[in-house]
């Protein structure tokens, strides 16, 4: 998770995504993560617009997302 000024905020592991069937997507895995507002020293983030990269991996290659998000308190 980087802040607007792109500086990195939050790095979320892996091992916290929570996989999810979601009804009428067929048979592949979702995941999702819960980011509680902190950044990598447990210190609280201000309000505001963050941006949350995305790396999927898999064995032939590696697929990359950028998502916009607002966090408010």
């Amino acid at each position: 998770i980087y802040n607007i000024k792109g500086q990195k905020v939050k790095i979320l592991s892996p091992s916290l995504c929570h996989p999810e069937l979601v009804e009428g997507r067929g048979t592949n895995n979702f995941y999702s993560v819960i980011w509680n507002g902190k950044d990598d020293n447990s210190k609280d983030v201000s309000s505001g617009i963050y941006l949350i990269k995305i790396e999927i991996k898999t064995n032939r290659k590696t697929d990359t997302f950028l998502r916009k998000c607002v966090l408010i308190k």
